[in-house]
Order: C-alpha cells, then structure tokens, then sequence
C-alpha cells in the first residue's frame, strides 16, 4: 500500500469486484497452417523453429545492423537481416517475414514494419501469469470503478488552456467550461498526435516532439459467430503482405461465447488497407480466407462485429508502439506533468507496460498520486516507479527460485 493505493492487477481487481473471469483459450485446439502462395498447409515446426531462431539471434542481428551504419533499425530491417543471415529462401524465408512482420509487428504492436523499431522491440516489461477474459465485457470495471463520481458522457472536449493564475479550463463542444486547479489529461496518443484537443498555451516544446515521434498502432478485430463449428483452433494463414483482406491470425472463442464463433487479428499497414473495405466485404474476405485454409465452404456468419478503432476521432488507433527514432524516454516526456497543472497519463506514458489496459490503470494511479504529491512537502515515490520495482523483484526471485530448485 502507497498513500492509500493497493498494488493489484487487473485480475485482482476484476476479483475483488466480483466480476466474472475467463481463462484465455485462445491458442487450444488443433492447429491449421496454410501458405496461400502454394495452396498447402504447413507443419508448426516450420514456424516455432525459425521462431526460436530469431529470438536466439536478436542480439547478434542488431549488432550486425548497427555495424552497417543502420543506427535506427526497423523490424523489415531485422526480418531482411535474418533471412540474409540464414540463407533462407522460398517458402522459409515467406514464414520468416511471417513470423517477424505478421505475427510479431503488426498483429502484436500493431505498427508497420518499416516503422517499428528493432531497437526497442520487446524492451517493454511483461506480466507473468494466466491470461483472461472480462467474459462480460471491460465496462463492467469501469461503471463499478465510475460509481458514486461525478462522469460527464458525451461532452466531448475541444481546448485546454492552462496558467498559474487561474488553473484549468477545459472547454467543451457544447456544454461550457469546466475550472479546476489541476487537470489529468489521458485522452489517447492518437488524439493528441491529430490535434484533436487544443492546448493554451501549446505544450512544451519536448513534449510536443514527443508526441510527433511516438506512434499509435492499429491493432483491428473482427469477432464472428457461425451456424456451426467447422475449425478446431487457431488458423495462422501466411500471404503476400499487405494484401487487401488478409488476416494473419485467426483465433476459436467458442468456449468464451459459448457459441460457434471467432476472432480474426489484423494489424499495421494491412489493417489500415482492410478498412477501406465494408464490413461485409471484410467478412466476404475472413469467410474465404477460412475456407481455402481449411479445405472446405465455411458458412457465412450468422452475425459478426468489426472494429474500426483508428477511424474513432476520439481513439485513433489501438495503442502506442516505438518507431524508429523513437525511443521509451519519449514516453517519459509524455508523461512529464507541465507547471504543477497538467497531469499526463494514459498506457503511452508507461514505458514499462505501454500497449496494455494494466499500463494505463497504473498510469492513472500515478498521475493521480503525483497530482496529490506536487503541494505535499514530502513527496513519496511515484506508483509506477514503485510497482515496477516489485514487479522487478517478484521476476528475480522468481528466476532465483527457479535455479534453486
């Protein structure tokens, strides 16, 4: 406990609200692998062993890229670079891409390969434990967390002017200002790389830049629930890149629903290019896709849902990834509260969990602590500082553990 604020996941909060959870089951069931470009399935082995090839090599493939004089290397750079290294070709060389552009760039951090950085690729920190569900949807801890506050729904705000003598003023579209002395601002990466909401005076000039140099991904589902079950697990399809209505990973959520259904994943550059196709033009595609993956006519879905989150003016895109020339201490700036007034917080200004629904709760947490700390003449450590230490010390003793038995 610190001032007041428990350390807890959202596992624990989702528990202690009596909010019903699911086991993650995504990746049970028998497997399909199918390459489009020969018409056939393929064997997991072909995948997970260059898998394990790439991670064991990362080090040395930096190296290697720095070494040219590549300072600010993208993921095609290391998927180019592997497959140089390995002589890889034809089809090995189709699953590498695969593995490094599909699977990990874009249906993980949701950014274009030819930005995302190398870098900084798995730099982030990691929760260890079962995933899960919310089976009944996230809003269920937002309204329980939102119980007994003051929340204004559909006041959308325009600009945000800030001074020393007045404190805040959040103007609205249409219901006036809102005054405060301080202000947490945790609107989306997205929102404030559109100049979506004004600031006066402007940002500082660091965290502008900031800004201007992080990206938000775009992360697309399309949730699908069939007549029948005619799949046993996962289909991971492979085809050219950035081809109009591909679909890298297709997932079974039928123990989740309780009914015949899927999740297909689509990421990146190719997610940007399958919204410019209708809904049922995008589920014409998943429903073809599946079918030649598995060998037969997969019936048309009885009812689907597709999300368009970077077309949302008030979300635009998924979550935050680093691109090139980029790096976690933007995310640092972005976070930096400016004259004891504006609070920043949101998963882009957590560089140890950013792209996570835990990052932007312990972002919050801290910026509120922070908020309270700024006029206290003790100050105490910030919540993320603290809580990543004892997520640091949990994995060593973990580890420690581990070698002693």
């Amino acid at each position: 406990m610190e001032d007041g604020i428990s350390l807890i996941t959202l596992v624990e909060l989702a528990q202690s609200m009596d909010v019903e959870l699911k086991s993650e089951t995504l990746f049970e069931g028998e497997r399909v692998l199918y390459d489009n470009v020969t018409s056939s399935a393929f064997d997991s082995w072909d995948l997970e062993k260059l898998e394990i090839s790439f991670i064991r090599q990362m080090r040395a493939l930096k190296n290697s890229l720095h070494a040219r004089n590549i300072m600010h290397p993208s993921l095609d750079h290391a998927s180019d670079q592997f497959i140089k290294r390995n002589g890889l070709s034809g089809f090995d060389a189709r699953v590498a891409e695969y593995i490094i552009r599909d699977r990990y760039c874009d249906t993980f951090y949701g950014g274009p390969s030819n930005l995302t950085s190398f870098d900084h690729f798995w730099s982030e920190s990691s929760f260890f434990g079962e995933n899960f569900f919310v089976k009944k949807g996230f809003n269920q801890l937002t309204e329980k967390l939102a119980e007994n506050l003051d929340i204004r729904l559909s006041t959308p705000v325009k600009g945000v002017s800030y001074s020393n003598s007045y404190g805040v003023r959040i103007s609205t579209v249409d219901s006036g200002v809102f005054k405060a002395r301080k202000a947490i601002i945790t609107v989306p990466l997205g929102v404030l790389k559109s100049n979506g909401l004004t600031f006066d005076p402007p940002l500082p000039e660091e965290k502008q830049e900031a800004i201007d140099r992080l990206r938000m991904g775009s992360l697309e589902k399309v949730i699908a629930v069939f007549p029948k079950k005619v799949w046993g697990g996962e289909i991971l399809f492979l085809s050219e890149q950035n081809t109009q209505g591909y679909f890298p990973a297709i997932y079974d959520i039928t123990d989740l629903t309780g009914k015949p259904s899927i999740i297909a994943w689509h990421g990146g550059y190719g997610s940007t290019i399958n919204l410019q196709m209708t809904d049922e033009e995008i589920i014409e595609s998943l429903q073809d896709q599946m079918s030649l993956a598995l060998g037969q006519n997969v019936p048309r879905p009885t009812s689907f849902f597709v999300t368009r989150w970077q077309e949302n003016q008030y979300i635009r895109g998924s979550y935050s990834y680093i691109p090139t020339g980029s790096n976690p201490e933007d995310m640092d700036l972005l976070k930096a509260p400016v004259d004891n007034i504006l609070y920043f917080a949101g998963e882009a200004t957590n560089k140890h969990y950013y792209g996570t629904t835990h990052s932007a709760m312990i972002s919050g947490a801290d910026a509120a602590l922070e908020l309270i700390n700024a006029d206290s003449p003790r100050k105490s450590r910030t919540f993320e500082t603290l809580f990543h230490r004892i997520q640091t010390w949990w994995i060593y003793e973990s580890i420690q553990n581990a070698l002693e038995t």
